[in-house]
C-alpha cells in the first residue's frame, strides 16, 4: 500500500497552503461524489491549519438581511466547510517528527452579542470545519481542531454555539485518532440537524477536552 505521508501516491490531493480557502477548496473537491466512486485520499501536511472566518446565522439561516447589515466582515458572509456526498474519501493528518497532529485552528468570533432581532441566541458562531453530510464510506482521521472558546467572549445570557466535526445522513464511516478541543458546543455532534440519522459508525481514539465552554 501507498503511505500518502511520505510517497506521492495516486487519487491523492495534498493540501499546498493552511489557510481557510486550502481548506474549503479540498472540501470542494471530495464532495458531490458518486456513489461508488474510487476512493480518493485528502492529505494534510504537518502543519498549523487557520480558519481565519466566522459566520452569521439568524434562526439557522447564515444568510438572513437583518444580521447581515450589522456584518463587519465582507459579503459573500462566510458558510460552515461542507464536505458534502464525501463518498469514499479519506481525510488525513501527517504526523510531526514526535507524532504531533495537524492542527487546524478555527479564529474566535468577536464578542458574542445579539443586535437583531432579540433572543438570546448568538448571531455569530465560529466556523465548523468539517460539517459532513449525505456521504457513505467517510473516514476522517489525525488531525487535532481547536475551537478558539478559551479566547470567546459574550454579553451575559448569550448563548452561542461552535462545533468542530458534525454529521448528518453519514453511513459507513470513521472517525479515529483525532484531537478536538475548545469549541463552545461540542467537539462531535452526530446526526446534526437532519431527519435520516446516521448509522455504521465507528469512533476511536478521540481526545475531547475543554468543549462547552465560554470563559
Amino acid at each position: 500500500s501507498c503511505d500518502p505521508c511520505t510517497e506521492s501516491c495516486p487519487d491523492t490531493i495534498t493540501l499546498a497552503w493552511t489557510d481557510a480557502t486550502a481548506i474549503r477548496n479540498a472540501a470542494g473537491q471530495a464532495s458531490n461524489r458518486p456513489i461508488d466512486a474510487d476512493p480518493l485520499t485528502i492529505v494534510f501536511p504537518y502543519a498549523d491549519y487557520y480558519i481565519d472566518e466566522y459566520v452569521y446565522y439568524w434562526d439557522g439561516d447564515p444568510y438572513a438581511p437583518e444580521c447581515r447589515e450589522q456584518a463587519t466582515s465582507a459579503v459573500p458572509v462566510p458558510t460552515d466547510i461542507l464536505w458534502d456526498g464525501a463518498n469514499n474519501v479519506t481525510v488525513i493528518g501527517c504526523p510531526g517528527p514526535n507524532g504531533e497532529r495537524p492542527l487546524v485552528r478555527v479564529a474566535p468570533t468577536p464578542v458574542h452579542t445579539v443586535e437583531c432581532g432579540g433572543g438570546s441566541s448568538s448571531y455569530l458562531h465560529t466556523v465548523i470545519p468539517f460539517k459532513v453530510t449525505n456521504s457513505t464510506g467517510f473516514t476522517l482521521e489525525g488531525l487535532h481542531l481547536e475551537g478558539s472558546a478559551e479566547v470567546i467572549a459574550a454579553d451575559p445570557g448569550i448563548v452561542s454555539g461552535s462545533f468542530g466535526i458534525t454529521t448528518g445522513n453519514v453511513h459507513d464511516y470513521v472517525i479515529s485518532d483525532m484531537e478536538i478541543g475548545h469549541f463552545a458546543t461540542d467537539g462531535i455532534m452526530l446526526g446534526h440537524g437532519v431527519r435520516t440519522k446516521d448509522y455504521a459508525t465507528q469512533i476511536a481514539t478521540i481526545l475531547a477536552d475543554t468543549n462547552g465552554v465560554i470563559s
